[in-house]
Protein backbone atom coordinates (compact mmCIF):
# COMPACT_ATOMS: atom_id res chain seq x y z
CA UNK A 1 0.00 0.00 0.00
CA UNK A 2 1.50 3.21 -0.91
CA UNK A 3 0.47 6.28 0.70
CA UNK A 4 -0.21 9.71 -1.61
CA UNK A 5 1.22 12.68 -0.11
CA UNK A 6 -0.28 16.36 -0.21
CA UNK A 7 1.92 18.30 -2.43
CA UNK A 8 0.32 21.11 -2.14
CA UNK A 9 2.01 24.23 -1.60
CA UNK A 10 1.66 28.06 -2.00
CA UNK A 11 5.05 28.03 -4.09
CA UNK A 12 3.60 26.33 -6.59
CA UNK A 13 1.65 28.60 -8.45
CA UNK A 14 0.91 26.35 -11.47
CA UNK A 15 -1.74 24.94 -9.26
CA UNK A 16 -3.62 28.20 -9.41
CA UNK A 17 -5.71 28.61 -12.57
CA UNK A 18 -5.96 32.14 -13.95
CA UNK A 19 -9.42 33.24 -13.78
CA UNK A 20 -9.25 36.83 -13.34
CA UNK A 21 -10.52 39.08 -16.38
CA UNK A 22 -8.32 41.57 -18.20
CA UNK A 23 -10.09 44.25 -16.03
CA UNK A 24 -9.57 42.01 -12.77
CA UNK A 25 -5.74 41.63 -13.14
CA UNK A 26 -4.93 45.26 -14.07
CA UNK A 27 -7.54 46.34 -11.04
CA UNK A 28 -5.62 43.65 -8.64
CA UNK A 29 -2.28 44.86 -9.79
CA UNK A 30 -2.99 48.32 -8.87
CA UNK A 31 -4.09 47.37 -5.14
CA UNK A 32 -0.33 45.32 -5.02
CA UNK A 33 1.21 48.38 -6.17
CA UNK A 34 -0.36 50.55 -3.15
CA UNK A 35 0.04 47.97 -0.90
CA UNK A 36 3.08 49.06 1.61
CA UNK A 37 4.97 46.22 1.70
CA UNK A 38 7.74 47.20 3.73
CA UNK A 39 4.83 47.25 6.72
CA UNK A 40 6.53 44.50 8.88
CA UNK A 41 9.02 47.26 9.84
CA UNK A 42 6.45 49.65 10.88
CA UNK A 43 7.17 51.07 14.62
CA UNK A 44 3.59 51.45 15.34
CA UNK A 45 1.18 48.17 15.81
CA UNK A 46 -1.70 50.25 13.72
CA UNK A 47 0.53 50.37 10.75
CA UNK A 48 2.04 46.63 11.27
CA UNK A 49 -1.91 44.85 12.10
CA UNK A 50 -3.21 46.73 8.47
CA UNK A 51 -0.73 45.65 6.68
CA UNK A 52 -0.68 42.65 8.14
CA UNK A 53 -4.15 41.99 7.38
CA UNK A 54 -4.13 43.89 3.88
CA UNK A 55 -1.55 41.28 2.53
CA UNK A 56 -3.39 38.16 3.83
CA UNK A 57 -6.57 39.83 1.94
CA UNK A 58 -4.39 40.24 -1.37
CA UNK A 59 -3.10 36.92 -1.28
CA UNK A 60 -6.60 35.35 -0.94
CA UNK A 61 -7.85 37.46 -3.14
CA UNK A 62 -4.43 36.38 -5.82
CA UNK A 63 -5.41 32.99 -5.51
CA UNK A 64 -9.19 33.16 -5.91
CA UNK A 65 -8.34 35.55 -9.01
CA UNK A 66 -6.05 32.45 -10.17
CA UNK A 67 -3.36 35.42 -9.85
CA UNK A 68 -0.74 34.04 -7.07
CA UNK A 69 2.41 34.31 -9.40
CA UNK A 70 1.31 37.91 -9.80
CA UNK A 71 1.10 38.49 -6.13
CA UNK A 72 4.40 36.68 -5.67
CA UNK A 73 6.23 38.85 -7.76
CA UNK A 74 5.32 41.82 -6.23
CA UNK A 75 5.93 40.30 -2.57
CA UNK A 76 9.22 38.82 -3.62
CA UNK A 77 10.29 42.45 -5.23
CA UNK A 78 10.21 43.89 -1.82
CA UNK A 79 12.46 41.55 0.85
CA UNK A 80 15.04 43.15 1.67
Amino acid sequence: MSIKQDTNNDDDEAQYEPRATEEQAKEFEEKLKKHNWYYEMADDNKTFSEGQRNEIELRNRAINLGLYGLFKHYKERTRL
